[in-house]
């Protein structure tokens, strides 16, 4: 019951989301009130994403800067990621390397990227609507299951740690290590990240699923 209220939760937050368009990622105040939504309804990694996107679109944007621990060093706002402070102002630079990467979290999904961060929350919330539309379409059919785990996404922004491994693909699904690569650094990526999603979620639906089976 726990999981089913959280997941109406979500759907709910993706409506309201919808409802808007994309304009409503330069929308600070918006994306706040979303944000206080969220983390009403439990969905705490989808209010830490919504309020990290009121920061991007309004640096100073008192709601979101009292969520999320902002602090004023030498007259500017900045956002601590991990040890280290970050002026809010920059927060939609690209980390430098995949050491600096964003860590993400939602109702299903992990993900970690070195993309700019509006890319990857954008990634991370068309993951979970992508997850929406596949439970839609083939839960009762496949008989798919709720995953117990979070799945765990790598969206590499620059090609060099992107894995040699992957044979020259622009991405793939391990699931030995229950991961997914994806090579974002140059366009078009987004159709091969939904790609890859379709064998992630199928997997983690079936397989992996408790009292689950079947292959894709």
């Amino acid at each position: 019951d726990q999981v089913d209220s959280r997941v109406r939760h979500l759907d709910s937050l993706l409506d309201r989301m919808d409802a808007r368009g994309p304009s409503i990622m330069k929308d600070g105040d918006a994306l706040a009130e979303l944000a206080q939504f969220a983390a009403a309804s439990r969905l705490s990694g989808e209010a830490n994403l919504l309020f990290l996107a009121a920061l991007l679109a309004n640096p100073e944007q008192p709601v979101a800067l009292e969520a999320l621990g902002c602090r004023e060093r030498k007259g500017s706002w900045s956002y601590k990621k991990g040890s280290k402070w970050i002026r809010n102002e920059d927060l939609g630079l690209a980390p430098e390397n995949w050491k600096g990467r964003w860590e993400l979290n939602s109702t299903h999904y992990k993900v970690e990227s070195n993309q700019p961060l509006g890319n990857a929350i954008r990634s991370v919330l068309d993951l979970e609507r992508f997850y929406r539309q596949f439970m839609e379409l083939f839960q009762q059919e496949l008989t798919l299951l709720e995953p117990l785990e979070s799945m765990d996404f790598m969206i590499h922004g620059d090609a060099a740690s992107y894995p040699e491994t992957s044979g020259g693909r622009k991405g793939r699904f391990y699931p030995g290590d229950l991961l997914t690569h994806i090579n974002a650094s140059s366009p078009p990526w987004h159709d091969t990240l939904l790609h890859e999603a379709v064998h992630h979620v199928f997997y983690m639906t079936t397989k992996r699923a408790k009292g689950g089976k079947g292959d894709i």
